[in-house]
């Protein structure tokens, strides 16, 4: 994993622009120009995190990060792109990322993840309890949209988990 050095710009750890493959960016010249923007507001380096499924193939992910990569250093060679993936909580989630069919942030122990926004309390818990019990750090998506961690002391105490 290459080392972010956010003092020289803004990391972007939530990017959804990789051509085609989600709610993102639909073709390369989207995307292109998504990185040009991103690079005149100041990031330097993006992590590029499409949705999970299953039906998905990490190879091909990889692929296009690769020439999302290379794109971003003929903009400059101080820009950066790291893959990663934004994760639907499921039971299941502790194997698939360690045999590599589900992606943390950039290669690192950080997992982006995301519930529904009508899960309780307990289960965003358990789901980071048992991240971190798993040597994993979660960071949680959209975390605005949970009804329950709006209650005061709640994201405090999920923090200490």
């Amino acid at each position: 994993m290459r080392e972010m050095n956010s003092d020289k710009g803004w990391v972007d750890i939530h990017t959804h622009i990789l051509p085609g493959v989600d709610d993102g960016a639909g073709d390369w010249e989207e995307t292109i120009t998504l990185l040009k923007m991103a690079y005149e507001q100041g990031t330097r380096h993006l992590i590029a995190t499409p949705h999970f499924s299953r039906r998905q193939e990490v190879g091909r992910l990889k692929e296009l990060c690769r020439r999302l990569e290379r794109e971003a250093g003929s903009i400059s060679s101080d820009y950066h792109v790291s893959l990663g993936q934004e994760i639907m909580y499921f039971e299941s989630i502790l194997e698939y990322l360690g045999e590599g069919k589900a992606l943390t942030l950039a290669g690192s122990r950080y997992v982006l993840v995301e519930f529904l926004p009508g899960d309780g309390y307990m289960r965003l818990f358990r789901a980071v309890r048992r991240l971190v019990q798993s040597s994993y750090l979660p960071v949680i998506a959209h975390a605005e949209r949970y009804d329950c961690l709006k209650e005061k002391g709640r994201t405090k105490e999920l923090a200490r988990c």
